[in-house]
Order: C-alpha cells, then structure tokens, then sequence
C-alpha cells in the first residue's frame, strides 16, 4: 500500500521539491512523475 501525506510542512515541502530536482539531473525520464507529483501538492495547497 502507498500512503499519500496530505499535511505537509514547509520543511517537507522543500525537501520533496530538492528532491525532485535532484532526481531529475540522474533520472530525465522521471520528470513526467514528479511534474504530476508538483502538480498534486500544487493543488493541495490552493
């Protein structure tokens, strides 16, 4: 089972986004991942 967190603090946030980012540099082919992941907190956030 996958949990998603809902609360997050701002702290976790900038971890998921350094985190990303560094993912991208040695996985190109997961951005499409983490662009829905952005795009899932993004709208959590309102």
């Amino acid at each position: 089972a996958v949990e998603t967190p809902v609360n997050l603090t701002t702290r976790q946030r900038e971890l998921l986004r350094e985190f990303e980012q560094l993912s991208a540099e040695n996985n190109p082919e997961g951005n499409s991942f983490f662009t829905k992941v952005k795009g899932f907190w993004d709208g959590m956030k309102g």
